[in-house]
């Protein structure tokens, strides 16, 4: 499962990027960058360097989650699990279940958040060209996929450590 998400993030990076390289000339000079609430805009700037950090999140992100999992294998002091102490006095072959459920939990959460950025850069574009007044449906259903995902394996990551333990 992790190679199925790891191949999907890399699609969404791709078509996310290509999206937001050629939407930019469309972009009025004057986009929102901030959302209460209610999905209204309350803050509006210039098409510029807040948009493009935030088109590039996905990417930071994607290597901030994988990177943070592959310290966390060499550098045991990042983890914080519980009964932490029996699962690193386990052998390797014994752990490996766990840090494999870990891999997929980094590698699912990074296309929940690759999809919740874009699909934020999808609303400031729909807002800013007057094709929407506010936030879209899609970027609830991405809020929503990522918080469900974040369950879901925090119940993985439990039994899969559980199991580890014995």
């Amino acid at each position: 499962m992790k190679k199925i998400f790891f191949a999907l993030n890399a699609v969404i990076l791709a078509a996310g990027a290509v999206w937001c390289f050629g939407v930019w000339n469309g972009l009025p000079d004057r986009i929102p960058v901030l959302f209460g609430f209610d999905g209204q805009p309350d803050r509006w700037t210039g098409k510029g360097g807040e948009l493009i950090v935030l088109m590039l999140m996905p990417f930071f992100m994607s290597v901030l989650l994988y990177g943070l999992t592959a310290l966390a294998r060499k550098y045991t002091g990042l983890l914080n699990v519980p009964d932490k102490e029996k699962l690193l006095a386990l052998p390797a072959e014994k752990q490996e279940p766990f840090w494999q459920m870990l891999w997929e939990f980094m590698a699912a959460l990074s296309v929940t958040l690759s999809l919740l950025f874009f699909s934020l850069v999808y609303s400031v574009a729909q807002v800013a060209r007057g094709a929407a007044s506010g936030l879209s449906w899609i970027f609830l259903a991405a809020i929503g996929l990522m918080f469900l995902c974040i369950i879901v394996y925090i119940v993985r990551l439990r039994r899969a450590l559980k199991a580890c333990i014995g």
